[in-house]
């Protein structure tokens, strides 16, 4: 039972710190996608990435062969 409860009280604290630092892209955040053989999907990955309304971000590919 006390798990569950501290289980439901970390879902609240990340997700409303998470939500509160994404409204006010305050926080810096680097974007590490690994790739391997992913050359019918990376595109659509990274444009995916490039069309969030955060700004405060980098994004990096690692070739991961």
């Amino acid at each position: 039972m006390i798990v569950i409860f501290i289980n439901i009280i970390n879902i609240i604290y990340i997700t409303s710190n998470t939500y509160s630092i994404l409204k006010n892209n305050t926080e810096h955040v680097t974007v590490c996608i690994p790739a391997r053989n992913e050359e019918k999907n990376i595109e659509k990955c990274i444009r995916s990435l490039m069309n969030q309304s955060y700004e405060n971000y980098d994004v990096i590919v690692l070739n991961d062969n």
